[in-house]
């Protein structure tokens, strides 16, 4: 930076390159120095979006989150994001939530879908991804056994995209974990009324891996009613022979045996099976 007619397109590869050959203090060090020379700049967005890149690739994760706090503070109030590089932020902000995830991490998760939230606004309010957003903060909280909050997140989802048979499953689990048996049936029954609909459609098979997977969970948590309620709905709403002959099969030994009596059930590969 000693070269006072340096661009941020020279300065932004060199940077790179020194975090590629894993000089990262360096790359670091660079990035700082060009966003505050060119924080005025057009050039500003890709600066944002290569300094995210060069701290990713540090692995410091503590550095990481307060550069992307300090960009979601700068585009609520000060100078708004560029449509672009926001859409690149939520990408990255999803993939690590996704990686935390996996990791059963689900603060870490849970944190990177906040992050892409603070990035909506109001005017923004109909984007389709929000529902979903809304839904994986939900399954984080679920995970964190912080069931108020992911009552919360759901109903936001569910206000959003109320047809969404993955926000209703959700809902499901939720009611199922909080032993609320009737709610969870209601929601069995509005899971089961959507799918009919998406008969034919290129989202009926999972849609049905739902229903068998709400009927497992019922089944594994004692509350026959309900699991036989799945089964039914299964039983009339699959177009594969095999399951529902293993619907009709597993809701007549529910029906003739106790739960906790007969563990013959169990799920694989999205479908609902009979141990030998």
């Amino acid at each position: 930076m000693q070269q006072p007619g340096i661009s941020p397109d020279v300065g932004i590869n060199t940077a790179l390159l020194l975090s590629k050959n894993e000089r990262h203090d360096l790359a670091v060090g660079l990035m700082k120095e060009l966003l505050k020379k060119f924080e005025h700049s057009a050039n500003v967005g890709d600066l944002l979006m290569s300094n995210f890149d060069i701290l990713l690739a540090a692995r410091d994760r503590q550095s990481l989150k307060e550069f992307v706090e300090f960009c979601i503070v700068e585009n609520n109030t000060h100078r708004a994001l560029e449509p672009a590089v926001k859409s690149r932020f939520h990408i990255e902000f999803w993939a690590l939530a996704y990686t935390a995830d996996e990791e059963k991490n689900y603060q870490e998760a849970l944190d990177w879908y906040n992050y892409s939230l603070s990035l909506y606004s109001r005017e923004e309010s109909g984007d389709q991804n929000l529902a979903r957003l809304h839904r994986n903060r939900a399954t984080c909280y679920l995970n964190l056994g912080q069931m108020d909050k992911a009552t919360e997140s759901v109903n936001e989802a569910k206000k959003l995209d109320p047809s969404s048979i993955n926000i209703l499953f959700m809902l499901f689990k939720l009611a199922l974990a909080g032993s609320n048996i009737e709610q969870a049936k209601d929601v069995l029954q509005n899971m089961c009324s959507e799918v009919a609909k998406l008969e034919n459609t290129d989202k009926e098979s999972e849609a049905q891996k739902l229903i068998c997977q709400a009927a497992f969970m019922a089944y594994e948590s004692n509350k026959e009613s309900t699991a036989s309620l799945a089964l039914e709905c299964l039983a009339n709403c699959s177009s594969d022979l095999y399951q529902t002959l293993t619907a009709l099969r597993c809701l007549i030994r529910l029906k003739l045996s106790h739960v906790d009596q007969d563990k013959s059930l169990r799920y694989q590969g999205g479908k609902i099976l009979l141990k030998p």
